[in-house]
């Protein structure tokens, strides 16, 4: 993959964690809102572990996708050292 290809799968990546974590936030705000009023959140409790999966899944790319761009620095540089 190129370097380019790899920032623009990076920012991709950066935006779905956001919007994930924004997700979550509000959803476990409502969810301790109706356990206070005891209503029953089961159903929601496993929503919102869906989105912590998802969420998890791609902090793991974005791992990945850092792991590979220091790879190309790495593999650029005889120094070792990056092309910083």
């Amino acid at each position: 993959m190129k370097r380019q290809d790899l920032y623009d799968a990076l920012v991709a990546t950066e935006a779905r964690i956001t919007s994930w974590r924004q997700l979550v936030d509000r959803r476990l705000a409502r969810i301790m809102e109706l356990e206070r009023s005891g209503s029953d959140v089961s159903g929601a409790k496993a929503l919102l572990a869906h989105f912590r999966e998802l969420l998890h899944r791609d902090v793991e790319q974005r791992a990945r996708i850092l792991i590979q761009l220091g790879e190309l620095d790495v593999g650029t540089d005889p120094s070792g050292m990056g092309d910083r």
